[in-house]
């Protein structure tokens, strides 16, 4: 071996060494780095466990349910004075934000247009009259009659009714079944179309039933329209006895009755009666008004009240404020006129707008879970974030109870009326808070410490610090809650001590989560064992595994 030979194999070896040095350094700083971490984590979460566990005392005091809701502020009864549009203005003497006394001027005009409006409507008024008298000989049939053969299932007008105001209100007089068949939607069966079932009604009443058609899961059966009426819940059961489904039956083919005229005298038919075509049905008195009749009418009623509003303007010189109170808009006189009011149906006129300035509403929407705890005439007070930080007294007025969805949530509208005071526009945001319940003298604890289950409520009363356990699980009867605290009305008696687990965020730094007892939030609405509650969720630690549940009276 020559002398180049060796030293090449002595660098080798020294290179080597050198390697495995570097990686002997490495995976020790590693080890050092584990051990730190660790060291760390187990520190970090060992002091959490420490403060996890909280203690509260039962206690006795007050405890309130409140329903929130927001809104915007609004006049009420707000005063509209029209002035026909052929009537010219001559000069604003208000503006809007104005104070004005009722009899104050708020408008001069031309008196010439207005002398001319009033000849105007007067003519429309001749003209009417000569229309209502051509009009006054006609009669409508004495005699409503079926248009179709069938069966008379609903009945929607009495004896004395007027036509139009049954009309009005069911947009029919009755209604005929014309094929023989009710019907009824059976929804996830597995019925074939024609397949012979029964249908069971709510008095045990049974029809021989067959399925018209399947249109994905849904099947529509049909059954004689003889004796049950729509909207009555029946039962159907395949050949075999066996209920598949039940629903509200419906009318398979309705033709309904109508009217446009007349007082009735009589009703000749009954439900579930059969009638042919061309049978009498309904007898009228007072016939000889028609439709076009009471149209004509209504429109020389509503020129009357123009031609008052024009006579009124003509002593007075001038549009006058018909109430006390503040200007909220004012007619825009730079839109055109027209002289043309031969369509009496068209609202042509220009309008000044007065708020009298006496109350406020403001319309606040509620969850749909809260809803149905709100009457009208509870008081409510309203905060304006506007004008501070005072709170205003309202009264419940209205509830409107359709309800208007958004992403999956219902929300319905309740309106609160307060007084109005300086300061107060309409538009500003408002906020209110109904105390729709609330129990004085009674027991309650932190709500975090109850936990709820589907048929129960319980505690822990007691705490092992070595073993970092929680024990003495204790079922209690909650009543009202709020954001903070839950009503004990049995199960617990003053001054005990509950412990339960502090809700921490117990996130692994390192990615994951680290599980743990105590970690869920359950959102339980307005359980049955919660009456007066305002959808506010109590927030469990989580349900104990079968092993920790006692046998509880009533659980299964």
């Amino acid at each position: 071996m020559t002398k180049e030979k060796r030293k090449k194999k002595k660098m080798s070896k020294a290179k080597l060494i050198r390697i495995i040095i570097t990686i002997v350094v490495i995976l020790a700083g590693l080890s050092g780095l584990v051990l730190f971490l660790r060291k760390k984590v187990s520190e970090k979460y060992a002091s959490k466990n420490e403060s996890e566990i909280i203690s509260a005392q039962v206690e006795s005091g007050s405890i309130s349910t409140t329903v929130y809701g927001s809104g915007q502020l609004s006049d009420d009864d707000v005063e509209e004075i029209s002035i026909p549009d052929s009537v010219e203005i001559d000069g604003l003497k208000a503006s809007p934000g104005d104070a004005v006394e009722e009899g104050d001027v708020l408008a001069t005009v031309k008196m010439q247009s207005v002398i001319t409006a009033m000849s105007e409507v007067q003519t429309q008024i001749d003209e009417l009259d000569d229309q209502l008298e051509d009009a006054e000989d006609d009669e409508v049939e004495s005699t409503i009659k079926a248009n179709v053969s069938g069966r008379v299932k609903d009945i929607y007008a009495s004896e004395g009714d007027a036509v139009m105001s049954v009309m009005a209100e069911n947009n029919a007089l009755m209604t005929i079944s014309a094929d023989g068949y009710m019907a009824v939607d059976i929804t996830g069966s597995s019925l074939n179309e024609g397949a012979e079932v029964t249908v069971t009604a709510s008095d045990d009443t049974e029809f021989s039933g067959t399925v018209k058609y399947v249109s994905g899961e849904t099947a529509v059966v049909l059954f004689s329209d003889e004796a049950l009426s729509a909207g009555d819940k029946v039962a159907v059961k395949d050949s075999d006895g066996n209920e598949i489904g039940s629903g509200q039956c419906y009318i398979n083919s309705p033709v309904t009755v109508v009217g446009y005229g007349g007082t009735i005298s009589s009703i000749n038919v009954s439900e579930n009666s059969s009638v042919s075509s061309g049978s009498s049905l309904i007898s009228l008195t007072d016939t000889e008004y028609t439709v076009n009749f009471e149209t004509l009418l209504k429109q020389r009623s509503k020129l009357e009240e123009t031609l008052s509003d024009l006579l009124e303007i003509y002593k007075k010189g001038a549009i006058t404020a018909s109430i006390s109170g503040s200007i909220k808009s004012v007619p825009d006189t730079e839109e055109s006129s027209s002289t043309d009011n031969t369509d009496t149906d068209t609202d042509n006129s220009k309008v000044y707008t007065i708020s009298p300035d006496k109350t406020m509403t403001v319309s606040v929407s509620v969850d749909e879970t809260d809803i149905l705890s709100l009457e009208t005439g509870q008081e409510a007070d309203i905060t304006i974030s506007s004008l501070g930080d005072d709170t205003y007294t309202g009264t419940i007025t209205e509830i409107n109870k359709t309800g208007t969805g958004s992403d999956g949530v219902t929300t319905y509208t309740a309106s609160i009326q307060i007084e109005k005071q300086d300061g107060m526009l309409e538009g500003m945001s408002a906020e209110a808070s109904i105390k729709i319940k609330s129990v004085d003298n009674t027991l309650m604890v932190a709500a975090d410490a109850v936990n709820i289950t589907s048929s129960s409520a319980y505690v822990y009363t007691t705490y092992d610090e070595e073993k970092d356990e929680l024990g003495g699980l204790t079922e209690v009867t909650v009543g009202i809650s709020n954001s903070s605290n839950i009503e004990i009305v049995s199960g617990l008696s003053e001054g005990d001590t509950v412990y339960y687990k502090e809700k921490t965020d117990s996130r692994n730094p390192f990615g994951g989560s680290f599980g743990g007892f105590g970690d869920s939030k359950m959102d339980f609405g307005n359980s049955n064992s919660m009456p007066g509650g305002s959808g506010n969720p109590f927030s469990g630690q989580g349900n104990p595994t079968s092993g920790d549940m006692p046998s509880f009276p009533g659980n299964k």
